[in-house]
């Protein structure tokens, strides 16, 4: 069985189980998603996304993310 890994999406400040779970909620392709989530893309529709442990700090991350994506500073 593969190994998925939670995906955070900084746009609705929502964790997900995986990248299919987050497409399938966002309407969005999972591979596109996936691959913002690696940091191969930026965004998706302008949905930001990262990969995410439990220790990581969600909300720091948020402001890094929307920062590194569009400028935005929170």
């Amino acid at each position: 069985m593969p190994i998925t890994k939670r995906i955070y999406c900084a746009n609705n400040n929502k964790t997900y189980s995986s990248g299919a779970e987050a497409a399938r909620e966002l309407n969005l392709d999972r591979s596109p998603v996936c691959k913002a989530a690696n940091g191969d893309i930026t965004h998706v529709k302008y949905y930001v996304f990262r990969y995410v442990d439990a220790d990581d700090d969600l909300k720091t991350l948020r402001k890094q993310m929307l920062y590194n994506a569009f400028k935005i500073k929170i």
